[in-house]
């Protein structure tokens, strides 16, 4: 199991004044990926299926979301992560209008991710997680295509974008789904019986499994909304409603894999979090 110092997450927090703010449109989709738990920069185990979806649909390029990522002020982690996910879509949306998106998440990843789309409610205790305003629908409906989740410990037995086979609310479940509905024909999201943290269960091995079991779904779930998302634009430019395609507006970096920094100092939980996040979630 690795961990971090809690000097990390005041580093990453801090990387605001090195962020990469110049975008490049893709003609194929942008990826935004959140990492994992402890997961060393970049894609971290999301990287071969967001290589996959690539692949699949040519001119795509991969953006890994810098958040600190860590089990220690886990709450803090997901609230800087959820800052830098919006951040980096709000930015990828301005510059590119009629561009598409895909986000990725796994584990911590996915509970980021969720956050930044659906918000969530200021939440005290242990496991204490700041209010999050969630990314403006304006923007998911114009730019995001699809959400991909593995392991999500907000996950809800009850979701309606639930692909996998649990039947239990997760470590952290999200009280209220509603906010997230408009966006579930969007949403696939994979967690199985066992899963320590979106399940509950007591196999840590199951929360690594997603990728050799549900990649090649994932990736067919994303072409699909895809080519529906072409489809609907094909339609709608017969009628005279479109717009025209996504053209750069800025240049990037050279390469697909951009960073986006993460954004904001909050107060750090006491010992009692620490420690009991560090028993719960290490993967």
């Amino acid at each position: 199991m690795k961990t971090a110092a809690p000097l990390v997450a005041l580093a990453a927090a801090s990387t605001a004044a090195a962020q990469n703010t110049t975008v490049s449109c893709s003609k194929g989709v942008h990826l935004l990926v959140s990492r994992g738990s402890a997961e060393d920069p970049g894609p971290g185990r999301l990287g071969p299926l967001a290589d996959d979806i690539v692949a699949a649909i040519p001119d795509s390029a991969i953006e890994s979301i810098v958040y600190p990522a860590t089990f220690d002020d886990y709450g803090l982690s997901v609230a800087d992560g959820a800052e830098a996910l919006t951040a980096a879509l709000d930015r990828y949306s301005d510059a590119c209008p009629n561009g598409k998106v895909v986000l990725l998440g796994y584990s911590q990843g996915a509970h980021v991710t969720l956050d930044a789309l659906c918000g969530r409610e200021e939440s005290t205790g242990a496991f204490a997680f700041n209010e999050t305003t969630p990314i403006p629908e304006s923007i998911v409906d114009k730019s995001v295509i699809a959400v991909i989740l593995y392991g999500d410990p907000t996950h809800m037995a009850n979701a309606t974008w639930n692909k996998g086979n649990s039947t239990r609310d997760g470590l952290f479940g999200r009280d209220d789904t509603a906010a997230c509905e408009p966006y579930a024909p969007k949403i696939a999201s994979w967690c199985d019986t066992g899963d320590v943290y979106c399940d509950r269960g007591n196999n840590t091995e199951i929360h690594g499994g997603y990728f050799a079991l549900y990649d090649d779904d994932a990736v067919d779930f994303v072409v699909d909304r895809w080519n529906a998302t072409l489809e609907e634009e094909a339609e709608a430019a017969a009628s005279g409603t479109s717009g025209a395609p996504s053209q750069p507006t800025e240049t990037g970096a050279a390469g697909g894999n951009n960073e986006s920094a993460a954004v904001g100092v909050r107060a750090g939980w006491g010992a009692l979090a620490v420690a009991a996040m560090v028993g719960y979630l290490a993967l």
